[in-house]
């Protein structure tokens, strides 16, 4: 069986299967602006467990999204 002429569908395949079940770090780095940041210094809050900014101490807007 000769695959040559499919691989590039079975790449653009597996790429898309990847993204939809695990590649959201992929699309954090693509996307910088898709992870939280402190408003007043830029600090990467992503794993931030806090409600200050753990850089400057800036008091963080609390998320009403999660109810």
């Amino acid at each position: 069986m000769y695959l040559a002429p499919y691989s590039g569908s079975i790449v653009q395949l597996a790429i898309g299967v990847y993204l939809l079940f695990g590649g959201k770090w992929i699309v954090n780095l693509c996307i910088p602006s898709n992870r939280p940041y402190c408003p007043e210094c830029g600090y990467d809050l992503s794993k931030a467990t806090s409600a200050n900014c753990p850089e400057c101490g800036v008091k963080l807007p609390r998320d009403n999204s999660t109810g």
